[in-house]
């Protein structure tokens, strides 16, 4: 808030007044991130398993381990080396060098970690403890769709021994200038939108597919329909997913904002036999 100084001409004592003014705020650069934490029951027993098993997977582009291993693949191929941060206690710099062989995605996401790896260090203790004892997941972008353009997320995760695991959605928009009010609109309070599209990592969708293995499972049928499911969401995974170009560089991704209706039509009618565990109306049923 700006005060002005007025002086009102046809006053004879001269006396000044003070009148309000916003200022108009102009952000020039911004960051913001979305935070999400949960917890497994059972704690993680080997971080470099989980880690391998997370890229294998295509789940994450890339994973670290704190002080430890780095995990990507490259043509199809799983590798790995020690990641290098090079850093003195109480300089307020450090250098990273990355693997000759990593590139993309992967080399983008394992310099963020490093960056952040870099932080802890400063700001907590150089030396390491059980709060050092995690991975960092770097997942491929999630994209959404508004009115006036697509909006780019990249997702993180933390994944601590103990169970515990952190989400983050980092927005990247090359967006400046933005006005306070549209600024806090627009992507403080993102959750608060609606979007009209999104698309997710194809291997997000497929491997999302078993949780419906948790869903019920006590019985023979109930496990065998559950295995049915698990069969038609990844196919509609495979089936459905798109190749989406973000700037430079082309992703498989899976358009959440299409119903499995469109897959199912023409895959239902096509298959002589039904699904594991799926007959007839039942199957239609529970399809839809």
């Amino acid at each position: 808030m700006e005060l002005v100084a007025a002086h009102s001409a046809g006053d004879s004592t001269g006396e000044t007044r003070l009148e309000s003014k916003r200022a108009s705020f102009v952000l020039q650069q911004w960051a913001v991130s979305y935070a999400y934490s949960s917890y497994y029951v059972q704690g993680i027993a080997d971080l470099d398993a989980a880690a391998r098993s997370l890229v294998e997977s295509r789940v994450a582009s890339v994973a670290y381990v704190a002080d430890g291993s780095a995990f990507w693949l490259k043509d199809g191929k799983l590798r790995t080396e020690k990641a290098d941060l090079q850093w003195r206690e109480h300089e307020a710099h450090a250098h990273i060098k990355l693997p000759d062989d990593i590139e993309g995605l992967a080399a983008d996401g394992l310099a963020r970690a490093l960056l952040h790896r870099f932080s802890e260090k400063r700001v907590h203790s150089p030396l390491r403890g059980p709060h050092d004892e995690y991975l960092r997941a770097v997942l491929e972008p999630v994209l959404l769709g508004f009115d006036e353009g697509r909006l780019l997320l990249l997702p993180m995760v933390k994944l601590y021994k103990s169970g515990v695991f952190i989400i983050t959605f980092d927005v990247d928009t090359a967006e400046s200038d933005i006005g306070v009010a549209e600024f806090v609109t627009k992507y403080g309070n993102l959750f608060e939108r609606w979007c009209d599209e999104a698309w997710v990592p194809h291997a997000i969708a497929r491997i999302g597919a078993t949780t419906v293995l948790h869903e019920g499972g006590e019985t023979r049928t109930d496990r065998k329909t559950n295995l049915g499911l698990v069969m038609i969401h990844r196919a509609a995974a495979d089936a459905m997913a798109e190749t989406v170009e973000i700037g430079d560089q082309r992703f498989t991704m899976f358009p959440v904002h299409r119903p499995l209706g469109d897959f199912l039509d023409t895959l239902l009618p096509k298959n002589s036999g039904s699904p594991p565990g799926l007959v007839g109306e039942e199957n239609a049923r529970i399809a839809a």
